[in-house]
């Protein structure tokens, strides 16, 4: 049985080189463990535990793609509010 594919991929992606495959390698392990009892539960246990785990360390290896996303989101926030307030 295959783990869900876009939360393997999300928390690969997030994850820093040196913890890829260990993390990964122990929640296959699991997830495989459960789905011989509850295939649907070890599923939403893989996809919960994937996503939780990807954020924690989202910040520590995508620091500078987050603050680019927020510095756009800033931009676009501010020109907006000037055109508004513009009249025009």
């Amino acid at each position: 049985m295959e783990t869900p594919k876009y939360s393997s991929k999300f928390l690969y992606w997030a994850l820093p080189k040196s913890l890829k495959d260990p993390v990964l390698g122990d929640l296959t392990e699991e997830y495989l463990s459960r789905t011989i009892q509850h295939p649907i539960k070890a599923r939403i246990w893989f996809q919960n535990q994937a996503i939780r785990s990807a954020f924690q360390f989202l910040w520590k290896t995508k620091k500078g793609l987050i603050m680019f996303i927020f510095s756009i989101l800033v931009f676009v926030g501010f020109t907006l509010f000037a055109m508004l307030l513009s009249g025009g």
